[in-house]
């Protein structure tokens, strides 16, 4: 007797926005700025996005696709004006909308040949899973550096034998554990300390794109406090912490503002 066909497995498809501000003006930008497959990964990027840029805001799409291919590809059909680039890629649509999402290209520009020109400009980019913008999430500010922190968390490695100055003890600060685990190798005196970064306000013109870390150094050892987007918050605590254990003179708190992505070696700036 022969069986009934069975449906091919669906998988689930988040297609993640970012828009950079409220309202509708022209330096407000709505990029697909990553892929995945899993509810909670997008609402951790939300929280990574909102962390970095207050003003943002963030949205998904839902799209059932067939079995994804092992190279992890899918094909993703959007709608959107092609003379509405982004200011960093002219060629990438600032403010698409998620039409469909395949497992293979032919089935993605079949869509498109489907609906025709009446729905308007409709375009296949074919995406990895896990796939984030390169200009994560938006163009970056000239000159500033851009927070990568998919989870809004701050890895912050301290290398116990760093020195008399507090600056000297930060041996890297990363995104993921990954990083943190790759700068720790054969350093038997580092340590990893996780960190949510704390935002700054959208009109704080001193949250430059770098971590501004708060530093606790006494007898020797430094311990991280915490990590603001704000220079002039993360200024604020150190004052009021050594303030509150005023006159002691041997613990003091530092500010050290440095770049995700920092390894020890590189230009320190406090």
């Amino acid at each position: 007797m022969r069986k009934p066909p069975q449906a091919s497995p669906a998988t689930t498809v988040y297609l993640v926005f970012a828009r950079s501000g409220p309202g509708d003006g022209e330096d407000v930008v709505e990029p697909l700025v990553a892929v995945v497959t899993d509810e909670s990964e997008a609402a951790g990027l939300e929280r990574s996005v909102v962390a970095r840029h207050p003003a943002s805001s963030v949205s998904w799409e839902t799209h059932d696709t067939g079995p994804v291919p092992t190279e992890g590809v899918v094909h993703v059909v959007l709608l959107g004006a092609p003379e509405l680039g982004m200011p960093d890629a002219p060629d990438e649509l600032a403010g698409p909308i998620g039409i469909a999402v395949r497992s293979t290209r032919g089935a993605a520009e079949r869509v498109v040949r489907d609906r025709g020109t009446s729905s308007g400009d409709l375009s296949v980019v074919s995406l990895p899973i896990g796939y984030r913008r390169a200009g994560w999430p938006f163009a970056p500010w000239p000159g500033r550096p851009d927070r990568d922190l998919p989870d809004g968390v701050v890895r912050l490695v301290l290398d116990g034998a760093g020195g008399e100055q507090a600056a000297g003890h930060v041996l890297a600060v990363v995104g993921s554990d990954r990083e943190a685990e790759d700068a720790m190798a054969d350093v038997d005196t580092a340590r990893l300390e996780h960190h949510a970064l704390r935002p700054a306000s959208s009109d704080d013109d001193t949250d430059d794109g770098r971590v501004h870390l708060v530093l606790r150094a006494s007898a020797g050892e430094v311990n991280g406090v915490a990590a603001h987007a704000s220079r002039d918050r993360a200024r604020l605590e150190a004052t009021t912490r050594q303030g509150a254990i005023a006159p002691d003179v041997s613990t003091r708190f530092e500010v050290v503002s440095l770049p995700v992505g920092h390894r020890r070696g590189r230009p320190v700036q406090s």
